[in-house]
């Protein structure tokens, strides 16, 4: 999955609106008010319910003896990480010493619940996670027996770019999504009339989103869920098993 960069993303809309030729430039003064319009476009996205996710590389700073970490912005509960949620883990996680990057694998709820002993001190080899509204919530065992860096990919929605040169990877289909609606967003502005082609490629991209944005959730994600929200509500989480 290649990185693209908000400028990458419109170039290449303009482009479909046969602004210029293929390779050149972007539009004198045009870059900065088109971020603008791209941003809000993704806004307005979000309004109707369409959510545009994107894959991001992050860092989590774990500190001695907290194993349960509330994930959101401006929470106050437990450690917080203070950026937007995942709205999904990847499996390639680690944590780094020195020089050497040691596996932290993504597990379900039972394994976690089944682990005896959940005071024990040393570097993390497990974690599970759940995205929950407003907050997700990430947890690892063993306790961290030093302040550690967690290294993760995690699936975000897309909410603005920055800047022009913000990379973001998006997952099959989310770009070229992007890249033919927003075409027709920007028409109005560079004087230019929506091709049939522009017009029926914009479809059939969002409709393919639509249908992405519907997948039902996964089992091993719904199973964290509920015990997730069996510990919020009844006094319980996976930190409390076996039970």
């Amino acid at each position: 999955m290649a990185a693209s960069t908000a400028i990458d993303l419109m170039t290449r809309s303009v482009e479909e609106l046969r602004v210029g030729a293929i390779g050149e430039p972007y539009p004198d003064g045009r870059s900065e008010g088109d971020l603008v319009r791209l941003n809000a476009y993704l806004e307005s996205l979000s309004i109707e319910g369409l959510m545009i996710v994107a894959d991001n590389a992050e860092t989590v700073s774990l500190t001695e003896g907290n194993a349960s970490y509330t994930w959101g912005i401006h929470d106050v509960l437990n450690a917080v990480i203070d950026t937007p949620r995942p709205i999904e883990m990847k499996y390639d996680c680690f944590i780094r010493v020195g020089s050497t990057d040691h596996p932290v694998l993504l597990k379900t709820r039972d394994f976690m619940r089944g682990i005896p002993n959940k005071l024990t001190r040393s570097r993390p080899r497990y974690f599970s996670y759940i995205d929950s509204f407003p907050f997700g919530e990430l947890i690892l065992l063993p306790v961290p027996d030093q302040d550690y860096t967690f290294f993760t990919r995690v699936t975000k929605q897309l909410g603005s770019f920055k800047l022009l040169t913000t990379e973001v990877e998006l997952p099959p289909g989310y770009e070229l999504f992007l890249i033919y609606n927003f075409a027709i967003k920007l028409a109005p502005s560079y004087g230019k009339r929506v091709s049939n082609e522009l017009a029926v490629n914009a479809k059939d991209a969002k409709d393919n989103i639509e249908r992405q944005n519907v997948k039902p959730i996964q089992p091993v994600r719904l199973e964290i869920a509920r015990v997730m929200n069996r510990g919020r509500y009844g006094g319980r989480s996976i930190l409390d098993g076996p039970y």
